[in-house]
């Protein structure tokens, strides 16, 4: 510690061993700030996800724009999430040309994509639509409101029809599981504790009706 002052008073002066001391404390709570988590999802977080790839104009190997004499190469791309609302049913209308010959009469339509499936509604759909019933607890009603208003009509009716088809086809997984689950050696539940009010009323009531006992006993 270095020492400087007058002849009346003398004052302490930090050394430089001590202030380079302070100035890595500094830098360290500066790091470990910008190591703790910001809070924001990664992008590897949304794994159901369409992903574009974006490429620049030039190519790698080409001069560089600002004509500084270099050469363009390549860095890692970065990853930009965009997020977009829509409805969990998205409706597709084909509309299919058709020809008809003046003579014969023949009648010809135009192809449809054979990726498309057979049903009107496919699986996702359905799939969703029970992950929205059985998971989430929405009733057939209100996720009919909720259709509606985003003009994609679905009644509570055709949605049961929907999850009793679906149900036949999964009943051979569900049969499946359930003797697997059979010749498990451990079987675990677990579930939300509730308090059962009639319960607890009578708890409350109970020591004055031991003591209400023992008095008329004595």
């Amino acid at each position: 510690m270095a020492t400087k002052g007058t002849s009346n008073d003398i004052e302490p002066v930090e050394s430089d061993e001590s202030s380079n001391e302070q100035s890595s404390e500094a830098d360290t709570v500066k790091n470990s700030a910008k190591n703790k988590k910001s809070g924001r999802l990664s992008h590897a977080a949304y794994t159901n996800a369409e992903e574009i790839t974006l490429t620049p104009e030039h190519k790698v190997g080409e001069a560089c724009p600002e004509v500084c004499g270099g050469k363009l190469t390549t860095l890692p791309p970065g990853m930009v999430v965009k997020i977009t609302g829509q409805s969990f049913a998205r409706v597709t209308k084909y509309k299919v040309e058709k020809l008809r010959c003046n003579l014969c009469g023949i009648q010809i339509n135009a192809s449809m994509p054979i990726t498309l499936c057979d049903d009107k509604y496919d699986a996702a759909f359905k799939a969703q639509l029970s992950m929205l019933k059985y998971y989430m607890g929405l009733p057939f009603y209100r996720i009919q409101g909720y259709q509606n208003a985003l003009g994609i009509p679905l009644s509570d009716s055709t949605q049961w029809d929907l999850m009793d088809a679906l149900a036949n086809d999964v009943n051979p997984v569900f049969k499946h599981l359930e003797k697997f689950a059979a010749n498990g050696h451990l079987i675990h539940a677990d579930d939300t504790t509730v308090k059962i009010l009639s319960n607890i009323i009578d708890s409350f009531h109970l020591p004055s009706l031991i003591l209400e006992t023992q008095i008329v006993k004595n």
